[in-house]
């Protein structure tokens, strides 16, 4: 099981500059993970790149690795990236990026590269949580139902998630592409918001509400619904005018929180994550207020003959700070890197 999160102090472990990455569809997040001998995760030189503003991930790392001192010139690379991984062709989801791994690994130089689904090493990260890297949404639960898994959740440019599982001193992370499921309504509002989005795609799927270009389908598909104007016309723009009062824009956000909590909620009841769902994604600080928290415990917990088992599973959100470059760093501690020096 990974150890909790502790400072090198001894010179002579020379621990492992590894090269950690969170590649999403927006963000390039890099940092260099010194892995030791023992289980250790310390981050440095973190960096981040718009995707937009390089041809290919090989050109991004290129850019990153260009301004690390000698000494930090990474020979291991962990890449957490926004993909279902299931050959060596990887072909992001919600960007124009693709590489092959095994070419990556050669024109990069790298002794060794991993490559796992970014909400994966977010779960990764999960068991070294202290009290002060996360905020509970809602009351606080004391006694949550007893389960060794955790589900980890969030909006971004695209939905993820993943589950881990800690058992008897074992670790053992489920990634998934749960966020691409079909989207269930479950009121009459929902319904006729469904069918405007039927009218543009021929799948509604949890992604196509729960993003940030799904923030924007709400507001728009909201507006179709109540006969209204949209007058808003980027999801930044939506997120901005709810912050400043605007009714429709708001609408959409306590909707976008209404389905995410019925989503995390399925979650919650697909993996029997009882001890806890936690969430993360670039959206969570931008919908997410004491307002919009109450509508998403209502929709988590609302599963029928489930819902007192519902209001004794707690849900958070992440605050810790490079929990993508930390998560992928956990797992190269699990995958040993740093413990043979090379």
């Amino acid at each position: 099981m990974i150890s909790k999160p502790v400072i090198v102090k001894d010179a002579a472990q020379k621990p492992v500059p590894c090269l950690v990455a969170d590649i999403g569809g927006t963000n390039s997040r890099f940092a260099i993970a010194l892995l030791g001998a023992v289980d250790v995760v310390r981050l440095t030189h973190d960096e981040t790149y718009l995707v937009d503003d390089y041809p290919s991930l090989e050109a991004a790392i290129s850019a990153y690795i260009n301004i690390l001192p000698e000494e930090l010139r990474p020979r291991h690379a962990i890449l957490a990236v926004a993909s279902a991984i299931t050959s060596d062709h990887i072909s992001f989801t919600n960007s124009e990026w693709s590489f092959s791994r095994n070419s990556l690994q050669a024109q990069m130089g790298f002794t060794s590269l991993r490559v796992i689904n970014d909400f994966a090493a977010l779960a990764w990260v999960v068991p070294t949580l202290e009290k002060e890297d996360v905020r509970a949404v809602g009351v606080p639960i004391d006694t949550p139902a007893a389960s060794p898994i955790k589900t980890i959740l969030g909006p971004g440019t695209g939905l993820g998630v993943s589950a881990v599982n800690v058992e008897d001193g074992h670790t053992t992370v489920i990634s998934s592409e749960a966020g691409h499921m079909c989207f269930a309504p479950v009121s009459k509002l929902q319904q006729e918001m469904n069918a405007q989005l039927l009218k543009t795609y021929e799948r509604v799927s949890y992604e196509r509400l729960l993003s940030g270009v799904g923030l924007f389908n709400l507001y728009t598909s909201l507006c179709l619904v109540h006969g209204e104007k949209s007058i808003l016309g980027t999801p930044q723009e939506v997120s901005h005018a709810a912050k400043e009062g605007d009714h429709a824009a708001l609408r959409a956000v306590e909707m976008f929180c209404e389905v995410l909590g019925a989503f995390a909620g399925d979650c919650a009841m697909a993996y029997g994550s009882w001890s806890g769902v936690y969430l993360a994604g670039g959206l969570i600080p931008h919908v997410m207020t004491p307002t919009t928290e109450p509508l998403f415990r209502k929709r988590f917990e609302q599963k029928g003959r489930y819902m007192e088992l519902m209001q004794r599973t707690p849900t958070w959100i992440i605050t810790k700070s490079l929990v993508g470059q930390f998560g992928a760093a956990c797992y190269g501690v699990h995958a040993g890197i740093g413990k043979q020096q090379d």
